[in-house]
């Protein structure tokens, strides 16, 4: 999709320009999506700019979003260069009503662990007593209990976690897409980076996260640590539990699949500049939605509240009119209501 896809809607494009009475071309202009993460492994601040060929990428989509890009650039140079051609690129887009808009180890994080097929004597042991709870509540339980000093999540606590969320895409997309109808936009092939100037760190995101999940005071914590194989070595012990076993396996295979972006260098950022001027010009301020406490809990879809554990406690969920891990609606006071 992103190289053969492409080759073949820029070779129809060709074809309709050639079919063209006049002869002239008939297209008004090219706005391509690429991503941020095209530039692989560089570092630092990011300008906006055509791709460094001698950067390695981490993965085939990263590889891909550069060859589709060289593509483009190639197109304008030798048959696009009469109109005016945009890449947009994008950083990592999160949604508030999409299941997969958000990162994978926050989605599992949020996860129900059902109980049902562990023994009675196993659940006392860690401290769990109720009869559904999500994967942080079990992984924080069984550590506590256990005497671990904390759950491991892999990451450097000091990179910029770039995320914009899916409707800022969306709007600034438009806006490019309606400025190319500007016969006055000058030709020329020209890189906007759609991303976060204010994006937070990794340690940030952890503890908004954390909070969210309403174990802001909880210890052991979630905590980020740097190197892959002892993260690896940590959650291999914790899958050892046969509750979280499945779900330990699948925050290991998602979180495998984001190192690159959990673990990239402090510093490195995506410059907007030239996305900022290009909106200004039509009297459009670049100013995108807040990645704050607020939006990590919309992003997770769960009540504020920690799910009843009932730590060292005598208290047994099955007294309770809702024994289940998600509190009813008249248990959340005001001050946590999700608006």
């Amino acid at each position: 999709t992103n190289v053969l896809g492409l080759d073949r809607l820029l070779d129809t494009l060709d074809r309709v320009d050639e079919s063209h009475p006049s002869r002239q071309p008939v297209l008004q202009g090219l706005v391509h999506f690429s991503s941020c993460y095209a530039h692989g492994q560089r570092q630092g601040l990011i300008p906006e700019e055509p791709l460094n060929p001698d950067v390695r990428t981490e993965n085939s989509y990263e590889t891909s979003k550069r060859e589709g890009e060289f593509h483009v650039t190639c197109w304008q140079a030798t048959r696009g260069r009469f109109i005016p051609v945009t890449i947009i690129r994008p950083s990592i887009v999160t949604g508030l009503d999409t299941p997969d808009g958000y990162l994978a180890w926050i989605g599992i994080l949020s996860e129900p662990v059902q109980l049902d097929q562990m023994s009675g004597w196993m659940r006392r042991m860690i401290g769990i007593q109720a009869q559904r709870l999500r994967t942080i509540d079990a992984a924080l339980a069984a550590a506590r209990r256990l005497r671990l000093p904390f759950v491991p999540l892999l990451g450097n606590e000091d990179g910029v976690l770039d995320l914009i969320d899916a409707d800022d895409v969306e709007k600034y997309s438009w806006l490019v897409i309606e400025r190319h109808r500007d016969a006055n936009l000058p030709t020329v092939l020209r890189y906007l980076h759609l991303s976060n100037p204010d994006a937070p760190t990794l340690h940030e995101l952890v503890n908004m996260t954390v909070s969210a999940f309403g174990h802001a005071d909880m210890v052991p914590r979630l905590t980020l640590i740097r190197g892959f194989w002892l993260f690896a070595g940590f959650l291999g012990l914790l899958s050892a539990i046969p509750v979280l076993g499945k779900s330990i396996r699948r925050l290991y295979t998602r979180t495998s699949m984001l190192r690159p972006y959990l673990m990239r260098p402090s510093g490195t950022r995506f410059t907007t500049m030239a996305t900022e001027a290009f909106f200004k010009q039509v009297g459009v301020n670049y100013t995108l939605r807040r990645v704050d406490a607020d939006y990590v809990r919309h992003l997770i879809h769960e009540p504020l509240s920690p799910a009843p554990m009932f730590l060292g406690t005598k208290e047994d969920a099955s007294t309770t009119d809702n024994p289940g891990w998600m509190p009813s609606r008249q248990d959340i006071t005001s001050d946590q209501a999700i608006v």
